[in-house]
């Protein structure tokens, strides 16, 4: 089979569906599939609801077409059944084709690839009625089965239609490399992440209690908040007070974004506290949380949602909060976790990607940030972190705000330098690292004459038209990369049998018996590191940290400790006075 004059597999193409209800926080519960067979229009309807049912006869090396491979993949590996071979994901070959495209609907759902593309569909009323019947559970009338059937195959009949306007553009090699991720991604989400019930417990039944308390502690280092109300003329003076160079919206207010609040603890970290207080704020209860009856934590890890390919999972998803409810994450007796993290990732990721020897060998030195401040002169040989702190903390600050957009300015405010010794600092990183910043040029120039950008393994990026931000586009080679890097990394995880239980940004989360988690961290650290090797055409690969938990101890990231530290304290004078 050939397309565009690349070889794809050859095979019946089978077109499936499925549909499942899905309680908080648990595995779904499959109700049905219908699956079509595009060569002889035959179609196979399977009421799946209550039943142990074998597996549809389907040759193997047939080609399964499908619209989100993790939902489809995951019904069939809670049916028992074997998961199919080859498998094309139309939800992620549309987020590649229309990913930052002028022209593409706000939403990626099966209905707005279908209007993108002109196809036909029913109304979304329709689709959401059934959807909310699916998501109600059995048990099901005899006119309810067969309605949920038709619509089922109705989804399965947009998805052929999706198919057959989309193919002669789908780059099959690295189509199917992205089928083999949505696989992995239904096995992973299905694990889920164990979370310490007791701990979580304490927390919900004392949420206002402690919310209030700890806005009051976080106010007297950031007074922004007025009878438990943020007032943006008061978080006004304090970013003026501390000399902050703070984004701000169209309308010229200070942003309070997530995202916003994210990358300015990159470059203040003391923020970190006003960041979980103001989410704090907008929370009137601890929830979003989705805990199963197996005490483990469930939800989409929604691939391919942002603009770099990566993953955005919502708040459901205790990533999604922050960072000191991760020491909720607690180990089963007699297992292990273990959190491993690409180092340094984006500086590795742009050292090999531009070429530049100077930034490799700085980045294997295994403290890129220490070998820049000694090949610029600001520290001499053989300093370390431990000896030239002060130096480091300053020209990691210069690494990261360039990348935030930071200029001379912002820096010198930040590192608390004239500003004659921002600039220095800045012209110090352009001429030690000078090849780097000379193809950051290059390619963005390149992206705004063809108006596009593409990864080694095919995320693709429309950014013409003036339409995406120039730090967007300059940054967005290095970090689509690296979600080219976590991908691939999951599919070889999965394919050797370790336990990934989630992905976080760079790093995923493994899950091993106490007395089988080193070896499997070894063994997962050597697979992360080939796979970003893979993605970076072997120009070299970027390391591995292993950060690992055993029972009885917690997850716990140095981030969120001290609000984790502050947490227990208020819990402890609550529970003392009640």
């Amino acid at each position: 089979m050939t397309r565009c004059g690349v070889e794809g597999p050859a095979g019946d193409i089978i077109v499936v569906d499925t549909e499942y209800s899905t309680p908080t926080g648990e595995r779904p519960v499959p109700i049905c599939a219908v699956a079509k067979n595009l060569g002889t229009g035959n179609e196979t309807w399977v009421w799946l609801w209550g039943r142990k049912v074998e597996a549809p006869s389907f040759p193997a090396d047939a080609i399964f077409v499908c619209y989100s491979a993790p939902a489809e993949m995951a019904i069939q590996e809670i049916m028992g059944w074997p998961l199919p071979q080859n498998v094309i994901d139309l939800y992620a070959e549309y987020r590649v084709k229309t990913n930052g495209h002028p022209h593409k609907p706000s939403k990626n759902g099966l209905i707005d690839a279908c209007n993108f593309y002109g196809i036909p569909t029913p109304t979304s009323e329709h689709k959401k009625l059934m959807q909310d019947r699916c998501s109600e559970g059995g048990p099901f009338s005899d006119e309810e089965k067969e309605a949920i059937l038709q619509y089922c195959s109705e989804d399965v009949d947009m998805t052929s239609r999706l198919f057959v306007a989309m193919r002669d553009d789908i780059d099959w090699p690295r189509a199917l490399v992205r089928g083999m991720y949505g696989k992995a991604v239904a096995a992973i989400e299905g694990r889920g992440i164990p979370i310490d019930l007791n701990e979580y417990s304490r927390i919900r039944d004392n949420w206002d209690g402690l919310k209030d308390a700890v806005l009051l502690d976080i106010n007297r280092q950031f007074p922004v908040f007025e009878d438990g109300i943020f007032k943006d003329i008061l978080f006004e003076k304090v970013v003026q007070d501390n000399g902050y160079d703070w984004p701000r919206t169209p309308t010229g207010r200070l942003s309070r974004t997530k995202e916003t609040f994210k990358n300015m603890v990159e470059i203040y970290p003391e923020v970190r506290d006003l960041a979980d207080g103001v989410a704090m704020l907008g929370q009137m209860r601890l929830s979003g949380i989705e805990i199963g009856a197996d005490g483990r934590n469930r939800a989409s890890l929604r691939p391919y949602t942002s603009i770099t390919g990566r993953c955005q999972p919502k708040t459901n998803l205790i990533w999604g909060h922050s960072v000191w409810y991760r020491n909720l994450i607690s180990p089963r007796e007699g297992m292990a976790l273990s959190y491993l993290d690409y180092k340094s990732e984006e500086f590795g990721v742009a050292a090999y990607l531009s070429g530049d020897r100077q930034m490799i060998d700085a980045y294997r030195t295994g403290d890129p940030y220490m070998a820049f401040a000694i090949k610029a002169g600001l520290a001499p040989e053989g300093a370390t972190k431990i000896t030239h702190k002060d130096v480091r903390d300053r020209c990691k600050t210069v690494v990261l705000g360039l990348g935030y957009g930071m200029g001379d300015k912002s820096l010198a405010k930040r590192l608390d330098v004239p500003i004659h010794e921002a600039r220095r600092m800045l012209r110090s990183y352009q001429e030690v690292f000078h090849q780097y910043h000379e193809w950051v040029r290059e390619a963005v120039q390149q992206a705004l004459l063809t108006g596009s950008q593409q990864t080694s393994y095919g995320w693709f990026h429309h950014c013409g038209g003036g339409r995406t931000k120039l730090l967007t586009i300059q940054n967005w080679p290095i970090q689509s990369a690296g979600s080219d890097i976590l991908r691939l990394a999951c599919i070889m995880l999965e394919k050797e049998g370790i336990r990934v239980i989630s992905t976080i940004h760079d790093a995923v989360l493994i899950e091993d018996t106490i007395d089988d988690i080193d070896a499997s961290v070894e063994r997962a650290a050597e697979l992360m590191e080939l796979a970003s090797s893979y993605a970076l055409r072997g120009a070299g690969s970027i390391q591995v940290d292993a950060n690992t938990i055993k029972f009885p101890d917690h997850y716990s990231d140095p981030r969120g400790d001290r609000m984790w530290e502050r947490v227990q304290r208020i819990l402890k004078e609550l529970e003392a006075s009640n």
